[in-house]
């Protein structure tokens, strides 16, 4: 096989089968961002190496302390980093720059953002980056154990290290407390003074506790196997980070900057860093596995965005892919070619389409005359966010048929047809509807909706209403009904229609499992799951009974302890149970802020809608399958679609902004009510709590009309506030100490004296 073919033969095996697309937090020392990184068709990336030299002055020749100019005994790795500054100004030049200015103290070889690589320090200079000291040199340190595997097993066992089990004549690092030069207690390791002070409670001369020398960076240490024996590089402690960490660093490594600017097209970033790897690498004769995080050397969480994310392994592959290129390629010209505009002329995906599709496109490779063509195909998938918790991959966003828009209390199906025509184009794929939504006629008017699609191409879900069961007639009788209503052979979801105890008893009673099991035998229902209202003891209790397919319960950002709660929510994921989210912008109430409210969450996203942020706090659990959305209008399916084409990482700056936003609701409430109904039954017929929760909710919200049919309950059941007489025995129950009787003289006031 000639290097065309070679060459033809590693482009086509990194071709990407499904384009990477993640949502990721942005890790910045000024703050952190979401983002949404966008990956290419190819590992290969198709772009020229170009860079740029902006070498900084020799310290003699300047004020700076960052280039002494001292020559490397040589070469031992390429070390990967990311500056950790997240402001959009920080590229590549910007760091350049800095580093020509005199950086701090601190020096590297290349800055590369997605926009360029800069050239500040020779290659063959030491330079100041990896953080593990200037004193000790590397070198290849012989063992005693011998061994045919390249990577062995690394162990600390009584101060020394073993390899596959076998005991070295290599100790492990001894740390002590010392004084420097500047008179105070530092850490010392092997003799040699480290930067870091020592713990206030340390006294000179002791020995840090051999239980804190254990623990062995992620990256593992240098281990060489030659001529059937183990050599080991220099090792140390790294007080900094309390891992044992490699030598090599500074003195015998060229180290690389990666930018993490807002802004910035991140994957590109690391394409053209993965590139220049490559190149040092063939320069310096290293293979790519010498390429290095900078945790390598010292512990510390960098490059942290990458490490973060999970992509560190992805750019080794990026980076090999271009090295096995790069060696082959003298003389190669290789072209790229793709006619699809989300697709630039370097193999990046630009954006993504509406709806997921593949993308074809062509590598030529020539060699004078001697060409090699391959045709090459990706899928990519759509704007909408889809996860695939069970065997299906659902769209995040899923179409809750229980708020149809209406007509004189009947369903507007020309505007409700419009609204699922539209979901289902922009890939909604998951619709929920129930047997008692709409008075039993949302899931006729599904079922008619839904006719028109392939029936492979979307999921259906609907409820077993066990509070309409006496019987086991029932049951069957109400399952054929639903499939004669919503004209299908098969639900592709099913569940029990809000448990609660006493229901989850009745379906015990009934042995209602065994039935349904039976179903999806014969494949009538795909998977088995329950919908929950109650208390969290009893979601356990029902979690446990059956080894469910998913799961539906209320969630939203302000809800978070109430029925299944946060709680119930990391209940599934440890028993790998998908979870269906309803109510997300708990009836529409998160939908309207109050103004107070709204301002703290403008600060940091004010393009986003208050319904955006409730489904995007919502969208940072990743056990979460799908989140329901009751739309009733054209314009809420317009605005939830827009959401969950556009989610970016919920990052530390939207989770502070939404608790500040949490404290201004509380600051709201009228009372500290938590509805645990100690006070009841009230002897006079007052509804105490619920009472209570809609004057909280009311003035939370600031919304006067947002209870008035349960104001009317109240009203209608003869259990209003008027009616308390003032005995008391309802405040010796309370255990929140609460002024019962004299809120609620304030709660008649307020809402119900008028009405």
């Amino acid at each position: 096989m000639g290097n065309l073919e070679k060459i033809a033969s590693i482009i086509k095996e990194a071709n990407e089968k499904e384009v990477i697309v993640k949502d990721l937090e942005v890790f910045g020392y000024q703050y952190n961002y979401g983002a949404r990184v966008i990956g290419s068709v190819n590992k290969y990336w198709f772009g020229k190496h170009e860079v740029k030299e902006f070498i900084c002055p020799f310290n003699s020749e300047s004020k700076n302390e960052n280039r002494p100019g001292t020559i490397k005994e040589s070469t031992e790795y390429v070390v990967v980093h990311d500056t950790a500054s997240a402001a959009p100004t920080a590229n590549s030049l910007a760091h350049a720059k800095y580093v020509t200015n005199g950086g701090g103290g601190t020096s590297w070889h290349y800055s590369a953002g997605c926009d360029a690589i800069y050239h500040q320090v020779p290659d063959n200079e030491v330079a100041y980056h990896a953080g593990d000291g200037l004193k000790v040199p590397f070198k290849l340190i012989d063992t005693g154990v011998s061994g045919k595997c390249p990577n062995p097993k690394v162990e600390i066992i009584d101060g020394y290290y073993y390899l596959d089990g076998k005991k070295t004549l290599i100790l492990v690092p001894k740390v002590t407390f010392e004084k420097g030069e500047d008179g105070k207690l530092h850490y010392c390791c092997d003799g040699e003074i480290q930067r870091r002070l020592a713990p206030s409670d340390a006294k000179e001369g002791d020995e840090l506790a051999k239980e804190l020398l254990t623990r062995i960076n992620d990256q593992g240490l240098r281990i060489d196997l030659i001529g059937g024996k183990y050599y080991m590089g220099p090792t140390y402690y790294s007080p900094s980070y309390g891992y044992i960490s490699n030598r090599g660093g500074n003195l015998h490594s060229i180290g690389i900057e990666t930018m993490v600017n807002e802004g910035s097209d991140l994957y590109l970033t690391w394409q053209r860093c993965a590139k220049l790897c490559a190149h040092l690498c063939l320069d310096n004769n290293l293979g790519v596995d010498r390429i290095k995080p900078h945790h390598f050397f010292s512990g510390k969480d960098c490059p942290m965005t990458m490490r973060h994310a999970g992509l560190w392994e992805n750019f080794l592959e990026m980076a090999k892919v271009e090295y096995e290129v790069l060696k082959l390629s003298k003389g190669i010209e290789i072209e790229f070619k793709c006619d699809s505009s989300l697709v630039d002329e370097n193999g990046r995906v630009k954006e993504l389409p509406e709806r997921e599709q593949d993308i074809n496109y062509q590598v030529t490779i020539k060699d004078g005359k001697d060409v090699v063509t391959l045709d090459l195909t990706t899928h990519i998938r759509g704007k909408l966010e889809y996860r695939t918790k069970t065997d299906d991959r659902i769209s995040l966003l899923g179409f809750g048929t229980m708020r149809l828009p209406t007509i004189d209390g009947k369903i507007n199906e020309e505007l409700a047809m419009d609204m699922i025509d539209y979901a289902y184009k922009q890939g909604i794929n998951y619709f929920d509807t129930a047997y008692m939504y709409h008075s039993g006629e949302s899931e006729r008017f599904l079922g008619r909706a839904l006719d028109r699609y392939p029936r492979a191409s979307y999921n259906l879900a609907t409820k077993l209403p066990l509070f309409d069961v006496k019987d086991f007639s029932d049951v069957e009788r109400i399952f054929n009904d639903q499939l004669n209503k919503l004209h299908k052979d098969y639900f592709d979801y099913y569940l029990f229609h809000a448990l609660n105890k006493s229901r989850f008893e009745l379906l015990k009673k009934l042995n209602l499992i065994d039935f349904f099991k039976e179903l999806k035998k014969t494949g009538k229902i795909r998977h088995i799951g329950f919908s929950f209202h109650d208390d969290y003891e009893v979601f356990e209790e029902i979690v446990n009974y059956f080894d469910w397919d998913f799961c539906q319960i209320q969630l939203n950002y302000l809800d978070t302890v109430e029925q299944a709660g946060l709680k119930g929510l990391a209940l599934c994921k440890e028993k790998g149970i998908p979870v269906v989210i309803m109510e997300p912008v708990k009836g529409g109430a998160l939908a309207k802020l109050p103004s107070d409210v709204r301002s703290e969450l403008d600060k940091v996203n004010p393009d986003w809608s208050s319904a955006s942020w409730a489904f995007r706090y919502l969208a940072q659990y990743d056990n979460i399958m799908c989140i329901l959305s009751g739309m009733s209008t054209f314009e809420q399916v317009e605005d939830n679609i827009n959401t969950f084409k556009s989610l970016s990482y919920f990052s530390k700056r939207e989770n502070d902004a939404l608790k500040s936003a949490l404290e201004i609701f509380k600051a709201r409430v009228k009372n500290s009510c938590t509805g645990c109904s100690y006070c009841m039954p009230c002897p006079f017929g007052v509804n105490i709590p619920r009472i209570f929760r809609v004057w909280n909710e009311i003035n939370m919200y600031d919304n006067k009309n947002m209870h008035n049919w349960t104001i009317d309950q109240i009203i209608k059941n003869n259990q209003v506030p008027s009616l308390c007489v003032k005995c008391g025995r309802c405040e010796g129950l309370c255990p929140q100490h609460l002024q019962i009787r004299k809120d609620l003289e304030r709660v008649d006031e307020e809402i119900f004296k008028n009405r």
